[in-house]
């Protein structure tokens, strides 16, 4: 499965909050979707991303 769509995937579930069972078809399975957010997470990676994220945006505004 691309990428992109488990991606999709996980910020629609953050954004809104629905349960992962939820998810609209277009983001794949939602059993993936969900597996690879608990690899991420367990992994550090959603931390990470955020203080990248952050640190981008910080910079913009300096």
């Amino acid at each position: 499965m691309a990428d992109r769509r488990v991606v999709n995937g996980l910020v629609r579930r953050i954004r809104t909050g629905i349960s992962w069972r939820d998810l609209p078809e277009r983001c794949g399975p939602w059993q993936t979707v969900c597996t690879r957010f608990r690899r991420c997470a367990i992994d550090g990676v959603c931390p990470r991303a955020l203080q990248r994220i952050q640190a981008r945006a910080d910079a913009q505004v300096a």
